[in-house]
């Protein structure tokens, strides 16, 4: 029977390991397709350690090689099989998609694109004829573009001799939400364990919230790994067990606020921090998950 696993996948490489019980692997051929083209090629020749003292084989089990993709968006359909054998292995954050949706989601993509440049142009408009300050086009053009962003807390100069005003992690997530969404919104705040339960459905986000971008914070530091950009062409999975290639060192918590979309491909680079972290989502006034509130409902609590 053969087992494996795609640990990681990006726009050039795809990597993990793959297990022929009896037979070894040590040495043979791995493709790697998106839909019925091949769009890579490897051996199986990498010691394992872990998978050697787990009791599989030799240990020479893993594999990582080049692959080149149409688009980067692609990295989430690649699947793996032996050259000889016709069971795939997917990465595990992947959705399996036929031939005839590629081109679907490819259309999806460059729409998805366009948005993305028009909402660049209109911010560069705001800034250039003095809409916005230059904070707040830096705060807007990050968190769309990059897909994420930290704003200190402390309000002042840097240098100034007066001591700089420290905002509530609320009130900034408030402020720079309204800006996003320009319009008023009503700060929704959840709590979770770990990076790992970032996902919209988990955190509920509301039908009323400004798309699939969150404030996050705790009161201890936690870093993150964060692809910039990859939720602009599709390409992002969202929250992964562990830190993905490509990714930018981030810090958030103390005096630090995060916004970040859950579209980008995101994971720890620290352990989950103590009593967890705070999640402050944005929703239209006086709507939590669609319904009038005016206090907790369903462990979400509304700020301000």
């Amino acid at each position: 029977m053969i087992r494996g696993a795609v640990e990681q996948v990006s726009s050039s490489a795809v990597s993990g390991w793959i297990y022929a019980g009896e037979d070894s692997v040590n040495g043979k051929l791995i493709l790697a397709f998106v839909g019925k083209e091949c769009v890579g090629a490897g051996r199986v020749e990498i010691f394992r350690q872990d998978l050697f003292d787990a009791g599989l084989g030799d240990g020479f089990l893993g594999y990582s090689f080049p692959i080149k993709l149409h688009s980067s968006a692609d990295a989430g359909s690649v699947l793996i099989r032996l050259d000889s054998d016709e069971a795939f292995f997917i990465y595990k954050a992947s959705i399996v998609i036929g031939d005839d949706q590629l081109g679907e989601l490819r259309a999806a993509q460059s729409q998805l694109a366009q948005a993305v440049l028009w909402q660049a142009r209109l911010t560069q408009w705001l800034f250039d004829n003095g809409r916005l300050e230059q904070t707040e086009f830096d705060f807007l053009r990050a968190v769309r573009q990059l897909g994420a962003y930290v704003r200190t807390l402390r309000e002042g100069k840097p240098f100034a001799k007066a001591e700089r005003i420290r905002i509530a992690p609320a009130e900034a997530a408030e402020k720079a939400m309204t800006l996003l969404q320009m319009s008023g919104v009503r700060m929704i705040e959840r709590h979770v364990a770990s990076l790992s339960d970032l996902t919209p459905a988990n955190i509920g986000l509301p039908s009323g919230s400004a798309e699939s971008i969150v404030a996050l914070w705790s009161e201890h530091r936690v870093r993150l790994g964060v692809v910039e950009g990859s939720h602009t062409d599709g390409s992002g999975l969202g929250a992964l067990p562990e830190c993905p290639d490509g990714a930018i060192d981030m810090t958030f918590g103390g005096d630090q606020l995060l916004f970040l979309d859950l579209r980008c491909s995101f994971g720890p680079q620290s352990a989950a921090p103590l009593g967890g972290i705070t999640v402050f989502v944005a929703g239209m006034p006086g709507l939590v998950d669609g319904h009038t509130v005016d206090g907790d409902v369903g462990g979400a609590s509304s700020v301000g």
